[in-house]
């Protein structure tokens, strides 16, 4: 069994080595950040297409569902968010 002094030497190094939480990234890290996973997992999503396409296209018709309820609400409520320009052509 291991001792305590190695387990927080790897939780620690863990720690290091995580994503920041999404919330403190702006939209160019979290663009990157999902287009990383997006060329990681692109292999297995194309062998699994005909397992979970029912499921991928449901889930993307509810996404597309929400998207559109928060820009209905961001019309009535608030100022539409705008990427910054410079970000924008960076991507």
């Amino acid at each position: 069994m291991e001792d305590l002094r190695t387990l927080r030497q790897r939780w620690e190094t863990n720690d290091e080595n995580a994503l920041p939480p999404l919330a403190r990234t702006d939209i160019l890290a979290s663009t990157r950040l999902w287009l990383s996973l997006q060329e990681t997992f692109e292999p297995q999503l194309r062998e699994t297409a005909d397992l979970f396409s029912r499921e991928r296209w449901a889930a993307l018709g509810e996404l597309q569902a929400r998207l559109q309820r928060l820009a209905e609400w961001q019309s009535k409520h608030a100022e539409p968010v705008h990427v910054d320009s410079e970000a924008a052509t960076a991507v």
